[in-house]
Parts: C-alpha cells; structure tokens; sequence
C-alpha cells in the first residue's frame, strides 16, 4: 500500500490534473476501473485487483494490440504471467482533470463509444458514462475502423 500513498501523495501536489489521456475498455472501463467503483473515494490513487475479463483481453494473443502489449510488458518488466492488480487513478481524480482525451481504437470499441454515448445502462454498470460530469472537457478520439463500426452500430440501433 506503500506505493498507493505515494502515488496519491504526488497526485494531491499536482491535482488537478491538466490533461489525462484513457483509453476506452470493451467492457466500458476507464484506467483499470471495474464497474461499481466508487466516485466519491477521497484517495486519488488506487490498487485495483485486475478481474479475469480484462486480464484475457489485455493480454490474449487475439489481436496485434494485445501482442504488442503483452511482448512490450515482457521486454520491459520481464513478466511471464498478467498482474494480478495495477496502480491506478480514480474517478475522481479523472473527473477533476481540465482535459480528458478517451481513446477508442479499433471496430471492438464502436459498441463501448455508442453506450458511452447513449448512456442506457448508467455509470455503475459501465464506468465511461461517469464522463458525463465532466461535460465540455471530455474529448473522444476514434480511428477509421471504430468511427466506420460506429456509424454501423448506431444505424442498428437506432433504426
């Protein structure tokens, strides 16, 4: 827990935060935040347990993005296994920040964006959608095939 109180310790020094850059998970989660977190923790850091979901997504061999992330997690910490658990920020420490930039790359991440958007199943089911208090300082970001699947998505939908 040593490295939560520093890592919230640094982030009290410097809060708000001018800019904080996430990217969009399938599920809907923010910076390693599983559904049901709390938005109203006093800590601005946090050790989260990695659920069984994101650890087969992050680091399956069923993409080039989860390839890379697992051979530049191997060069870099010499792990052989996903974590267990990750050092992250929390909901309020993203929702203070004065710039939030959420990426969405890839087709697999138009449904997340359109739920994002849409905002049917409410932030404690899918995390993203506490963004909506930070409306005007949000910024979504997608790629040709997430923006194309989008469109599809939406068109489905809506139709």
């Amino acid at each position: 827990m040593k490295y939560v109180e520093a890592f919230d310790n640094w982030l009290r020094l410097r809060s708000p935060i001018d800019m904080i850059i996430l990217g969009l998970g399938p599920d809907g989660h923010l910076a390693f935040l599983p559904q049901g977190s709390d938005p109203k923790t006093g800590q601005l850091a946090s050790r989260v347990r990695l659920w069984p979901g994101l650890i087969d997504w992050k680091w399956g061999l069923s993409s080039e993005a989860c390839i890379c992330t697992r051979v530049a997690s191997a060069q870099t910490c010499d792990l052989l296994r996903p974590p267990s658990h990750a050092l992250t920020i929390t909901l309020p420490t993203i929702l203070t920040a004065k710039e939030i930039i959420l990426m969405a790359f890839g087709p697999g991440k138009a449904l997340p964006v359109y739920q994002l958007l849409e905002g049917e199943d409410g932030p404690q089911r899918f995390i993203a959608q506490y963004l909506w208090a930070a409306e005007g300082r949000v910024t979504i970001v997608l790629d040709e095939p997430a923006a194309a699947q989008l469109s599809r998505t939406s068109e489905a939908c809506c139709c």
